[in-house]
Parts: structure tokens; C-alpha cells; sequence
């Protein structure tokens, strides 16, 4: 059964006023290979987030590790409120 024909994912429509930056973006889940690309490590370094639980958090679907948008940028959001101390 293909996965579009069960999970239902909403689709974000940009507020005539809204950031184009952020609203233009769909609504959706990162790969691990585009996550790691978009944050600039590595896979292994994904994975070794995964199973230490640092990263952002993610969800399985079947066999199939993928991360929501909003949870990744929270996850950032954190890192940098961390930093800053």
C-alpha cells in the first residue's frame, strides 16, 4: 500500500501578508539524507543523533525514519537558546 494512500499530510497556503520565506515551504517531513544536507553533517552523524537522542525528534513510519519540519526548526530554535547561554 503506498504511503500517500494512508497518511494525510496538510498542505500550508501562504496568508496574503505572510513571510514568503517561511510560508512558501510546505508542509511535510525531511529524509534523513535531505536533514542531514539541510543541517551540514553528516548521515552517520544523523543516525548517531537518533539512537543517542539528541537530535530532532523524529517519527517511523514502518521502516522509515522522517522528521517534521516544525520539529526540526524547534530543535534549532533550542540549540541556539543553548548556546547563547
Amino acid at each position: 500500500m503506498p504511503l500517500s494512500s494512508w497518511l494525510f499530510i496538510p498542505r500550508r497556503h501562504a496568508a496574503a501578508n505572510a513571510d514568503t520565506s517561511t510560508a512558501s515551504r510546505p508542509a511535510g517531513f525531511y529524509r534523513p539524507e535531505t536533514l542531514a544536507t539541510y543541517l551540514g553533517v553528516s548521515l552517520s552523524t544523523i543516525y548517531s543523533w537518533n539512537s543517542s537522542g539528541y537530535g530532532p525528534a523524529f517519527v517511523k513510519l514502518g521502516n522509515l525514519v522522517r522528521y517534521t519540519f516544525e520539529d526540526v526548526e524547534l530543535w534549532l530554535a533550542r540549540q541556539l537558546e543553548l548556546s547563547r547561554g
